[in-house]
């Protein structure tokens, strides 16, 4: 074997031992415990979490902000349907129609709760709401107007049933007894009836001032009186 045959062998085998010790470096940068530890981790931490489908439109979109979590479905258009929000002042559920407007709203917040159905139209159909003193159900015409209502309370009930030209019926319950009255579209009464634990009276009111014209009263003790003011 020749001298310079030698040194060349020395030298490459010197070169290799240095570029193995780099390769074996880079592959095994992290120890075994590290690798283990990587594996077992569970929690993924963002600020935003975008899920896209292979067009890459997003169609679930999660992100935190200054006032709490939202949580936003999109369609296959990539228009938000469902909207979660949550923050300091409660939480809020929505279901959106393809052109954007609302479809069904659900709200909570530390008064109570209350839930929203929309028409095609994006306006207010009806609204069910519940607080701390009770619960109520509105219906609403296409102006946004009061249809009929129904409410509880700690005193009792009532419902409401309201006209195009603004006459109303009204039918109320509490612990004293009940209450049934009409009136018309100047909100004037133009009918009452009640009841209690002192008997039952039925009257009818004229269109010039807001007093009876026609009564008809049941005592307690079954007295029947009937009056009649012209």
């Amino acid at each position: 074997m020749s001298k310079r045959f030698s040194i060349l062998l020395v030298v490459l085998t010197i070169v290799s031992g240095l570029i193995g010790g780099l390769i074996s470096g880079r592959i095994f940068a992290v120890n075994p415990a590290q690798a283990v530890e990587a594996k077992q981790n569970k929690v993924l931490t963002a600020e935003e979490l975008r899920i896209v489908d292979k067009s890459g439109k997003v169609g679930v979109l999660m992100k935190v902000d200054k006032l709490g979590g939202v949580i936003i479905v999109s369609d296959r258009d990539g228009k938000p349907s469902a909207i979660i929000n949550v923050s300091e002042y409660g939480a809020v559920i929505g279901a959106y129609c393809r052109d954007g407007k609302p479809a069904a709203m659900m709200g909570l917040n530390e008064y109570g709760g209350r839930f929203d159905v929309y028409s095609k139209d994006g306006k207010l159909g009806v609204a069910i709401s519940v607080d701390e003193h009770g619960g109520s159900i509105a219906e609403f015409d296409k102006n946004g107007e009061v249809g009929a209502g129904m409410s509880m309370a700690e005193f009792g009930g009532c419902f409401n049933a309201y006209g195009k030209d603004g006459k109303s019926a009204n039918m109320n319950i509490d612990e004293y007894g009940g209450i049934v009255s009409i009136t018309g579209k100047d909100c004037r009464i133009s009918s009452l009836m009640g009841v209690n634990e002192y008997g039952g009276s039925f009257d009818v009111y004229g269109k010039v001032d807001d007093k009876p014209r026609v009564s008809m009263k049941i005592t307690k003790d079954d007295q029947g009186i009937i009056g009649s003011l012209g």
